[in-house]
Order: C-alpha cells, then sequence, then structure tokens
C-alpha cells in the first residue's frame, strides 16, 4: 500500500547537515604556528584517532593528546584544543541553528519522529546539541551517536541498530517510512539499500531553504 511508504521520521546526521561540517576537516586550524611537516602528521594522526574515537575505542581526551603528543606539544592543554573544537561546533548557535531548531519544530508539529544517525563522539555531540538548543527536541533512544554503538556509517548495522530501536518506539514503522539526509553520497546509497528515502545536504555549502526544498521534493510535507 503507497500509506506504508509515506515519509514518518526523519534522521539527520548531525556534522555537516545540523551543525557545521565536522572532523577532520577543521582540526588544522586549531593548531597555531603549525608547520607543514607537522600538517602532515596532524592529517595523518587524526585519520588514525578519529577512526578509533568515533567507535566508541577512544575517548576525546585520548584523540586531542594524541594529535598533541604527535605534533610534540604539551598533552596537558587538551582541555584548551577541546574547547577549541566545542566553540567552532557550536558556531551556529546564534544564527543558523535558529532556523534549524524552527525545522525541527516544524517537523514534530506535522507529526513527524526526528531522529539523528552520527558519526561522532558523544560528549562532542551533545555540548553541541545544548548549546544549539536541539537537546530537547530529540527523543535520546533515537540519538545514534557512533561511538555508543561501537559502529559508524557507512556501515549497514549501524542503520539496521537505528531500525531496532525504533520498532521499539513504534513497531509500525521500518526503514520505508524513514527519510535520511546525510552530507555523504556514500551514506545515503547505504541508507537506500535498506529501504530508507534519502538525499544528499551540505550545510557548508546549502542553506534550510534549499533543504526544505529537498525535503518536499522527496515528498515530505510541511
Amino acid at each position: 500500500m503507497e500509506s506504508d511508504h509515506i515519509i514518518k521520521c526523519v534522521v539527520f546526521d548531525c556534522g555537516g547537515v545540523l551543525a557545521p561540517s565536522s572532523l577532520p576537516t577543521q582540526i588544522t586550524g586549531m593548531f597555531s604556528n603549525i608547520s607543514d611537516d607537522e600538517k602532515m602528521q596532524l592529517s595523518k594522526s587524526e585519520k588514525l584517532a578519529w577512526g578509533q574515537c568515533k567507535v566508541g575505542k577512544m575517548s576525546g581526551e585520548e584523540f586531542f593528546r594524541i594529535l598533541l603528543k604527535d605534533t610534540n606539544r604539551d598533552e596537558s592543554t587538551w582541555k584548551s584544543l577541546h574547547e577549541k573544537y566545542i566553540e567552532f561546533m557550536t558556531s551556529w548557535r546564534h544564527s543558523r541553528a535558529q532556523k534549524v531548531s524552527k525545522l525541527l519544530d516544524s517537523l514534530t508539529e506535522q507529526g513527524y519522529l526526528i531522529a539523528v544517525i552520527s558519526n561522532h563522539c558523544s560528549e562532542w555531540l551533545w555540548a553541541i546539541f545544548d548549546s544549539c538548543g536541539y537537546t530537547k527536541k530529540f527523543n535520546p533512544s533515537l540519538v545514534i551517536v557512533s561511538d555508543k554503538v561501537g559502529l559508524a556509517k557507512p556501515q549497514p548495522e549501524i542503520f539496521e541498530h537505528f531500525l531496532t530501536t525504533l520498532k521499539k518506539i513504534d513497531s509500525s514503522l521500518s526503514a520505508k517510512n524513514c527519510l535520511f539526509i546525510d552530507d555523504k553520497q556514500t551514506n545515503i546509497e547505504v541508507a537506500c539499500s535498506l529501504g530508507f528515502k534519502g538525499f544528499v545536504y551540505d550545510a557548508g555549502t546549502e542553506n534550510e531553504d534549499q533543504l526544505m526544498k529537498k525535503f518536499k521534493e522527496i515528498g515530505g510535507k510541511l
């Protein structure tokens, strides 16, 4: 039946969709007086450390300590680096976050469930949500963060984990009732292979009006 395919749950990525683009793109800019050789080392260290951090095998503190150690900086200054990262990631809180908040409210008012599947460190994601005013808008059970479940996009298993959680909240819902919005085409393709609808939206190059246009084009109603 056509009604079985109606969008009832809108699932967002965090970095690049609900907030500015996340790691690794902003790390280098948080280091002062960094040489070209250190940039190369930082890029390698970040890639390896993030691979561990995003699936819960390394804490946020350990992540920043490794970056400092590998660029011959004082590991004890990790809190300062952490604060710079959170400040960047919450830079929308006085501008675009307000528009995103209104969008989330509109979706909820129209009866949609709203959810998140994000490759992230939980302490960072919730700091971003708190600062941007998103936290109370989501059922925490529907905020799937990679470090807590030990899975990361584009692994199909993280989407399957989400669907299992969704069934516990509303047993009538399945992947065909879910719309997934992410800034990476690969993640959209995996979600769609499991039955989700989906589209790419990059908050770095697109605005909220374009997001809503895509939402309506795919069958969403507001």
